[in-house]
C-alpha cells in the first residue's frame, strides 16, 4: 500500500469481485462498519449511499508524520544526521520522536548523499544505505513499468525515542559518512531546510 490508496471492508462471504469490483457487503448491514468516528460515526452504506466506506490509507514518512484521523494536517519529521556505527549497523537521528518500533521497516529519501570530501563512500554504497535500487532499464523502460525496487531495512528503536538503527553497516576504517542535504537550507541561520 502506498499513501492515497484506499482499503473496503468487506463481509466474509463477499467478494472484491462481486457488483464490478465494487463490493456492497461493506455495508453496516454486512459489518456493522462505521467510519469518521468519533465525529460524525456514519454507518457506511451501499455503494449507491454517501459513504461507502473506503478507508484512505497513509504511510508514515517525513512528511506524513504524526498526521489527525484523517490522515490530514500532518507535521514533517526529517532524518537529522546518519552514523554508521558498526559492520552491521548504521544510526538514524530524527527530528522528532520518530514513534516507529523495532522490526518496522524503513527507506530513506533521495536527500541523501555521500559526504563531501569522503573517499570510502561508493554510489553502490549509498544506494545500500537508501533500500532503493533502479532496475538496469530504469531510463528505458514503458511509463508504466517501475522505475526501482524497495529493499527496506529493518529498524531497531533505542531509548532515545529521536534515534534507531538499521542493519547496514561498514567495518571501522571503511565506513562511508553520509550527509542530509534539504532544500532551502541555510544552514548560517540554522535552518536545515525543507
Amino acid at each position: 500500500l502506498t499513501s492515497g490508496d484506499t482499503i473496503r471492508i468487506i463481509s466474509s462471504d463477499g467478494k472484491c469481485t462481486d457488483n464490478n469490483y465494487n463490493p456492497n457487503t461493506a455495508a453496516f448491514a454486512y459489518t456493522a462498519l462505521k467510519v469518521k468516528c468519533p465525529v460524525p460515526c456514519s454507518e457506511v452504506t451501499l455503494t449507491s449511499g454517501t459513504e461507502v466506506g473506503d478507508l484512505s490509507t497513509k504511510v508514515l514518512s517525513s512528511d506524513s508524520y504524526n498526521c489527525d484521523v484523517n490522515n490530514e494536517n500532518c507535521e514533517t519529521n526529517d532524518i537529522t544526521s546518519i552514523t554508521v556505527v558498526s559492520a552491521t549497523e548504521t544510526e538514524l537521528t530524527f527530528q522528532k520522536d520518530h514513534g516507529l518500533q523495532t522490526g518496522d521497516e524503513i527507506t530513506l529519501g533521495a536527500n541523501i548523499f555521500c559526504a563531501v570530501g569522503d573517499s570510502v563512500c561508493t554510489d553502490e554504497m549509498l544506494t545500500a544505505l537508501k533500500g532503493a535500487f533502479p532496475f538496469a532499464d530504469a531510463n528505458s523502460n514503458s511509463g508504466t513499468a517501475p522505475e526501482m525496487y524497495l529493499a527496506a531495512h529493518k529498524f531497531t528503536a533505542l531509548a532515545d525515542p529521536k534515534k534507531g538503527r538499521i542493519q547496514i553497516g561498514w567495518p571501522t576504517g571503511a565506513a562511508p559518512q553520509f550527509t542530509i542535504i534539504y532544500a532551502g537550507a541555510r544552514p548560517e541561520i540554522g535552518y536545515i531546510g525543507r
